[in-house]
């Protein structure tokens, strides 16, 4: 099935926004929208309960979803790998011996849009590693939204492997809370988990203000006074790029806590949890970076040295 020609603008969402940091915007604009993303984030990201406005113009998307028999790669939490599932949900009627494979054939069975609205579903999964390793969810779909209600295993559960690169550059304390915020989104928990990623941002800039606080000219008692944008604007030469150019993401994590709804931070948690990663992946690279130097300093010393003794 060729899906990009008949999908109504639906743009894919975190791979886009891994190789450009200016996509941020454009998932936080998909969230407040509540644009549905696409099929694979929809299932692998969405948390229990984040609600999409839906109508005719989506029914092709609807259909792949509902009765979804492609691939999707992810985490089993059962083999303990990176994985293939294959969905298991083949559209049928009564009846009938042949499976739609599109919605246009759908159709043709005398079924629409409107087919599809205040029901149910339970999309189904197999580990392509281990058949019985099943991966499941169920949706429900109204008059005009779509939310999942459903997940086994959990978000948090496929998630840990991308979390686990993350050690290295958080203390065990703050790696807990990173999983704890995104187990909450999972139970449909918003402004608990904004609590989660604010803390995790905050060490961040005090990481930043203990490597700066001994140095020359620093004034603590001026720091001390500043809102949270300006001490970012002050640490700038130690906090990762991305940090320094969205340093809005705290304004937004803060805001959920005393304002926001807690769906509207289940809706807003994609983005601010992606803007994280992000700074957290500058740290990561950073780190390489410096440890790559360290090792070829220390060969280049060696190679001297044997040079030397020739």
């Amino acid at each position: 099935r060729n899906k990009s020609s008949c999908y109504p603008v639906i743009k894919p969402r975190k791979r886009e926004l891994c190789d450009s940091y200016n996509q941020l915007a454009l998932i936080m604009k998909k969230i407040i929208d509540k644009i549905l993303p696409e099929i694979d984030d929809f299932f692998l990201q969405s948390p229990l309960y984040e609600k999409y406005t839906i109508d005719e113009s989506h029914s092709v998307i609807l259909f792949d979803l509902i009765y979804f028999t492609d691939k999707l790669d992810c985490y089993c939490a059962s083999c303990e790998k990176d994985s293939t599932f294959i969905g298991t949900n083949p559209a049928s009627k009564k009846n009938r011996f042949h499976h739609a494979q599109t919605f246009e054939e759908w159709e043709t069975y005398g079924e629409g849009y409107n087919s599809f609205l205040n029901k149910i579903y339970q999309i189904n999964f197999y580990c392509t590693r281990v058949e019985s390793h099943k991966m499941q969810q169920s949706i429900i779909l109204t008059q005009n939204e779509l939310f999942k209600i459903g997940q086994y295993p959990s978000i948090a559960d496929i998630s840990q492997p991308e979390l686990k690169k993350y050690r290295n550059v958080l203390s065990k304390e703050k790696y807990l809370e990173f999983s704890r915020g995104i187990g909450l989104i999972t139970h449909g928990i918003g402004v608990g988990s904004f609590v989660y990623l604010r803390r995790i941002f905050e060490d961040l800039i005090e990481e930043a203000h203990i490597k700066l606080m001994n140095s020359e000219n620093w004034d603590e008692t001026i720091y001390s006074t500043l809102r949270m944008a300006d001490k970012i604007g002050l640490l700038s030469s130690e906090l990762p790029e991305f940090l320094i150019e969205n340093k809005s993401i705290y304004s937004i994590l803060s805001k959920g806590i005393h304002e926001l709804t807690e769906n509207e931070c289940l809706e807003y948690f994609p983005s601010v949890k992606l803007g994280i990663e992000l700074i957290l992946d500058e740290k990561l690279e950073k780190r390489k970076k410096e440890i790559k130097i360290k090792l070829a300093r220390k060969s280049i010393v060696n190679i001297t040295k044997e040079f030397k003794d020739k």
